[in-house]
């Protein structure tokens, strides 16, 4: 981590300055610190851990680093709470984003099909020459994938990923960076960044894994600058399965998903495994007859889809309305909505989801009428 970017950050908790302790010459490890509420936050990786509540892996750090940390007497890790269901969601994503640390595909799409979608599907807004972004923000980046993609479909901007899965700590896209693109750990209803400071917030397929996908909207869409915008994917109505599924299929898929989501993300971590330990070389024969890179698929690639679909706690899916709603009532206009036609071209799928941008053009529709 540069020492500049953290100028960039501020502490989640109480949102002062912080201040950067590096423990070598490239600040692969060392603290952030804040003065005002005398919080530390560990750096590691080169990736700031901007948690507002304390986990595993601050317990560790100060144990491996207590002779430094007793020179800040005073200080202390943060100790705040997790919302509901956020240590299950941290603690999942965590093992579903470490089995991919060495994977050539992210889902079905190739890093070079990533930028193709943003480009062509998701972000046809965005003109080079024309459309100022300078500053990206990508909440629930995963390992990365995305991250970077964005960085290559608007080349110049300092793109930000944030992600609450620890597996961004070890990630291999996380080591050399190109200059402009950095991670944080971080939960996105404590971002640690100044709000309405960023020309383009992205979030694909990650606010319906909390416990409330309004409430994630509206914390995340603080962070839209004006004249901004803010570009939405969330799960849609119904079981997503290809148009040509039986109902029986339809039906199936989404019993086992209502009923072994709950169970399987309160399970212990080894029930959890044997299970998908177990379900994997038997959905891994019929996903390579479906797949589009069947070549580069791996077993891995089969548990972190089944992972993905069956172990976050929540997966809430809204309609098109709803979305639009909620993009209005923040000031944001709706100015793009996915292209399903463009993918369908693209990867010979029926796009599915809620995919929505909207620019910042007004005040917060419940700030301006409180004025009013």
């Amino acid at each position: 981590m540069e020492e500049g970017f953290s100028k960039r950050l501020c502490c989640p908790v109480c949102a002062g300055a912080l201040d950067a302790r590096p423990f070598d010459d490239s600040f692969w490890r060392g603290l952030l610190t804040c003065a005002r509420c005398r919080t530390w936050y560990p750096v590691h990786g080169g990736i700031p851990v901007l948690l507002d509540f304390r986990v595993d892996f601050h317990e560790r750090f100060a144990s491996e680093e207590s002779a430094r940390l007793a020179e800040l007497p005073g200080f202390h890790p943060p100790v705040g709470s997790p919302r509901p269901g956020e240590r299950s969601t941290q603690r999942t994503f965590t093992e579903e984003w470490g089995l991919l640390q060495e994977s050539e595909v992210w889902f079905h799409y190739t890093a070079e099909e990533l930028v193709q979608l943003l480009r062509d599907v998701q972000l046809r807004w965005y003109r080079p020459g024309s459309t100022r972004v300078r500053s990206i923000l990508d909440v629930g980046c995963g390992l990365g994938h995305e991250t970077h993609a964005l960085a290559q479909a608007l080349p110049g901007a300092e793109t930000i990923g944030i992600d609450v899965n620890l597996a961004l700590l070890e990630s291999p896209l996380t080591r050399q960076p190109p200059k402009n693109v950095r991670f944080v750990v971080a939960s996105l209803f404590a971002l640690p960044f100044p709000r309405s400071s960023f020309d383009l917030v992205y979030s694909n397929g990650v606010l319906h894994h909390t416990h409330s996908t309004e409430q994630a909207f509206d914390a995340v869409a603080d962070f839209v600058a004006a004249d901004g915008r803010f570009f939405l994917w969330v799960y849609g109505g119904g079981f997503a399965t290809p148009a040509s599924s039986s109902r029986f299929r339809v039906a199936v898929g989404s019993v086992a998903e209502a009923v072994g989501r709950p169970l399987l993300s309160r399970s212990p971590e080894p029930l959890r495994n044997a299970f998908f330990k177990a379900l994997t070389p038997y959905a891994h024969r019929r996903l390579l007859r479906r797949v589009r890179h069947p070549e580069r698929w791996q077993r891995m690639n089969t548990e972190h889809t089944l992972r993905d679909m069956l172990s976050p706690r929540y997966a809430h899916r809204q309609n098109y309305n709803t979305v639009i709603e909620w993009f209005e009532n923040r000031g944001l206009e709706i100015e793009a909505v996915q292209s399903a036609r463009r993918y369908k071209q693209l990867f010979d799928y029926p796009a599915f989801g809620v995919g929505v941008t909207g620019r910042r053009t007004a005040p917060v529709l419940s700030d301006a009428l409180g004025a009013a």
